[in-house]
């Protein structure tokens, strides 16, 4: 689902609980980041840990690991090519009133 290098956008913000021996960067909803690696959390088998680039953690002593983001907490943003096509072919079904100054090319 997510690779390094990918561009993600914070979509949970909520505080977690923290353990007192780390500390974890706050993320900001709505905000962009960049995955700089990526693994399984040792605690919580199946969940999907993400580092990014923009923010660095704590090690955690007893994994000797940086303490990651749960990958739920984030969604990629897909760089699609023709984005401009998608976006051109939406404002094409919204009606305009003639006298519209709104320019669409």
């Amino acid at each position: 689902m997510f690779k390094i290098g990918q561009k993600v956008v914070c979509i949970d913000d909520k505080p977690r609980k923290n353990r007192p021996n780390f500390t974890i960067k706050p993320i900001k909803k709505n905000s962009t980041y960049t995955i700089r690696g990526i693994y399984e959390s040792a605690t919580h088998p199946g969940v999907v840990c993400i580092l990014l680039e923009e923010l660095v953690n704590s090690i955690d002593k007893k994994w000797n690991k940086e303490i990651g983001y749960d990958s739920t907490r984030f969604k990629p943003i897909d760089m699609i090519d023709d984005s401009i096509e998608w976006a051109e072919s939406i404002l094409s079904e919204i009606l305009l009133p003639e006298e519209s100054n709104v320019c669409l090319n």
